[in-house]
């Protein structure tokens, strides 16, 4: 009889009208497509894993995405068109620190009354804005733990090289204090311009490196994504060996790192990752996450990212739940009142002036297989 009062609550869920939520971002962009699918698969998942328990006050919820090109102009557009069409209640998942500033710069997410939950962007600047809600530690939090990492294993000299657009040039500018914090001695940043012609790219990287301090450095950081990360990780392990130590952040994918340098040169690579392992059995929100896994992709490649989309479906799912209503507003409202949140065990606390992951940074590595290792 529970049974099949609860099939007969699902089956009602879904024949209500979808509680709307909104994603923009790219799925075609080099620098951004690899992550923004692996982010979008994961709410989606989110989104599933809701329903099929009776969704949201017997509501299903929905994703609709809509592309941007990278492109921040194209990307306010579009949300107020979410806004508009689709009659969003929340974004969740925006990709791009460019985007986000500049909706922010637009005042956009105030004058619609618009949540926007777990963008994909880490700058601190960005996730600062008002009525953003980050499930993720800012990118100034990693690169602090890629130095502190490194300082930890007597890596005393650390060279910083960063693809010269948003986020690396503006991690470029706090470099020098973060290691200063950590104890390592940084090589003054140097950066290199994205050039989509391959022999035009490594030769703007070369040019980079040769700005480094005479001798082999005990470490770098690479701040790039897409193609530029390729080529950047090639010409350090060309010009140092294979045997250099490489921090990067987590946006990087070890799949994609071995695809497009080859495990050889993978082998060793170090990612930041502000989630829970996707393959531990401690954290409750992870053990939700492979049961949906399993029973709705089990082809999918498991990964951080799409556990961190998973996280952030399941955080803005929640804050609708407890809004008194499905609204732009009341969503908002709610979110800037929630304080501390707990959801299966994945903590964020959220008020006007503060708004924060709760999830510690941790260091990855590429192992020989070309899997991850903690």
């Amino acid at each position: 009889m529970l049974t099949g009062l609860l099939g007969a609550g699902v089956g009602r869920a879904q024949a209500l009208k979808p509680i709307v939520v909104g994603q923009v971002g790219s799925l075609t962009h080099p620098q951004v497509a690899g992550p923004t699918t692996q982010y979008r698969a994961g709410i989606a998942l989110a989104m599933e894993f809701v329903n099929a328990r009776g969704g949201v006050h017997g509501r299903p919820l929905k994703l609709v995405f809509r592309e941007d090109d990278f492109d921040p102009v194209k990307s306010l557009d579009l949300v107020k068109r979410l806004v508009a069409e689709d009659d969003i209640v929340a974004l969740v998942g925006n990709v791009g620190t460019p985007s986000l500033l500049h909706l922010a710069q637009q005042g956009t997410l105030e004058s619609l009354k618009l949540a926007s939950f777990a963008p994909i962007a880490g700058l601190q600047s960005a996730l600062d804005k008002p009525n953003v809600f980050p499930v993720r530690a800012s990118y100034e939090d990693e690169l602090l733990a890629m130095f502190q990492h490194a300082a930890q294993l007597m890596r005393s000299r650390v060279a910083f090289l960063a693809i010269d657009s948003g986020v690396g040039r503006s991690l470029s500018v706090v470099a020098a204090e973060l290691s200063q914090r950590a104890g390592v001695v940084l090589d003054p940043p140097s950066l290199f311009t994205f050039e989509p012609d391959p022999g035009q790219q490594t030769q703007a990287i070369e040019q980079a490196i040769d700005r480094f301090a005479p001798g082999r450095p005990d470490a770098v950081v690479l701040i790039a994504a897409g193609p530029g990360f390729a080529a950047a990780a090639r010409s350090l392990k060309a010009r140092y060996g294979l045997s250099l130590p490489i921090y990067c952040l987590g946006w990087v994918t070890p799949t994609s790192v071995v695809k497009a340098v080859g495990l050889q040169m993978a082998r060793g690579i170090m990612l930041t990752q502000v989630m829970p392992s996707p393959s531990t059995n401690d954290v409750a929100i992870v053990r939700d996450f492979q049961t949906q896994v399993l029973a709705q992709s089990p082809a999918q490649e498991v990964s951080y990212t799409l556990l961190e989309g998973f996280v952030a479906g399941r955080i803005a799912a929640e804050i609708v739940r407890r809004s008194p209503k499905p609204s732009r507003d009341a969503v908002l409202q709610t979110a800037l009142t929630t304080g501390e949140l707990s959801v299966a065990g994945f903590r964020v606390a959220y008020a006007p002036r503060q708004r924060r992951s709760l999830q510690k940074v941790d260091i990855t590595i590429i192992g020989a297989s070309g899997t991850l290792l903690r």
